[in-house]
């Protein structure tokens, strides 16, 4: 289980996230926040978490000149930060912890997502799907059950691909680092 903030802040384009808008955040009320989901996370599982996903992947807060990343945050709190909408998988001897790409899969049906895999496998590179929710019928936020189910079949037959948690992968990944 990973660290998504309290409140899911994000961008003031979104027209229901006004109220609770990145460009209103400041670093220290986000390092909150963080904090605030860890020790929640912790009490009800025993388990600090080890990985963050930046809500809808977005990494600033505020606006214009006073634009700040909050990625050194995570990096401080988390083994790992996941991204969201990136464009392309990670190069596991390159890609920067803090902010891992996360590619959308919501939507895709198994072709698109094995042709995915396919892909990665074959440049040497470490995928990290994201889906929002699993639904029988395909939805735009949605990975159908289907789907799933297909994609759990193709990779346990696959015994050149490795599946794990983010942060399983991340910290495998920094120990052959050497760090």
């Amino acid at each position: 289980m990973g660290n998504h903030t309290v409140s899911h802040p994000r961008s003031r384009n979104f027209p229901f996230s006004r109220e609770n808008a990145l460009e209103d955040y400041t670093l220290e009320r986000l390092e909150e926040e963080l904090v605030q989901a860890n020790e929640a996370l912790e009490m009800v599982t025993g388990r600090r978490p080890t990985s963050f996903a930046y809500p809808c992947g977005q990494r600033f807060v505020g606006r214009g000149r006073a634009i700040r990343s909050y990625v050194p945050l995570v990096a401080e709190h988390f083994l790992v930060g996941r991204g969201f909408l990136d464009e392309t998988p990670n190069d596991p001897l390159q890609c920067d912890m803090a902010q891992v790409s996360g590619v959308a899969a919501d939507g895709m049906d198994f072709e698109q997502l094995r042709m995915s895999l396919a892909s990665a496998l074959e440049g040497g590179k470490w995928l990290v799907l994201v889906v929002h929710d699993v639904a029988s019928e395909l939805r735009p936020q949605a990975i159908t059950t289907d789907a799933l189910e297909e994609v759990c079949r193709h990779v346990s037959r696959r015994p050149e691909l490795w599946t794990d948690t983010v942060s399983a992968v991340g910290s495998h990944l920094l120990q052959e680092r050497g760090g």
